[in-house]
């Protein structure tokens, strides 16, 4: 899971997430620059990305124009409704997106935690 946060969030989340299972870097301030940030961590092999930046909407339509499948969340109950499109259509969002202003740090934390945990992403023949 490659966790691109604002810098405010970055030592927390560091300290709170397993290094095993996350690269965390700091998020660019230019939207342009955060596709080639995502880009760059699914070619060292991170299947997800989790993006907090303040300007949730022009990264994840900037990200969608690059042609990676986002999806901006907005609350709790949105990234539930969009694991529940997943288990149902098979959608499959390379690029999650949370806005700095609308999510704290521990409600930043669980959801990559659950997202993780959640495990949409594997292929069915992989385990942990």
């Amino acid at each position: 899971l490659a966790v691109l946060s604002v810098a405010e969030y970055t030592l927390g989340l560091q300290r709170q997430l397993c290094p095993k299972r996350t690269r965390i870097s700091t998020v660019s301030q230019v939207p342009n620059d955060v596709t080639e940030q995502l880009r760059q961590a699914i070619s060292l092999g991170h299947r997800l990305g989790v993006v907090i930046s303040p300007q949730s909407f022009a990264v994840a339509s900037g990200v969608g124009r690059d042609g990676l499948l986002s999806v901006r969340v907005a609350s709790w109950d949105d990234f539930q409704m969009a694991l529940a499109e997943i288990n149902r259509t098979g959608w499959l969002p390379q690029i999650w997106v949370l806005d700095s202003r609308q999510w704290n740090l521990a409600a930043t934390v669980n959801f990559c935690n659950h997202l993780y945990d959640h495990g949409y992403w594997r292929p069915r023949k992989e385990t942990r």
